[in-house]
């Protein structure tokens, strides 16, 4: 591999790994807005089990990148 390959192997690696932050900013915020408007009403059961819900699969996304 020359220099010039390796360098756009890191920009690219770099543009995934932003990629997925935008992606884990954008669920995150889908869930303080789903936990506000459609949760704000429900038991204390019920927003427990999202939030469970919402950290296993988290932890699940997280452990790809």
């Amino acid at each position: 591999m020359s220099e010039t390959d390796l360098l756009n192997l890191g920009r690219s690696i770099t543009a995934n790994e932003v990629s997925w932050f935008a992606q884990v900013i954008t669920i995150t915020l889908a869930m303080i807005v789903g936990i506000y408007y459609f949760l704000g009403r429900a038991g204390l059961a019920m927003r427990i089990f999202a939030f469970a819900a919402y950290l296993i699969g988290m932890l699940f996304y997280l452990g790809e990148i």
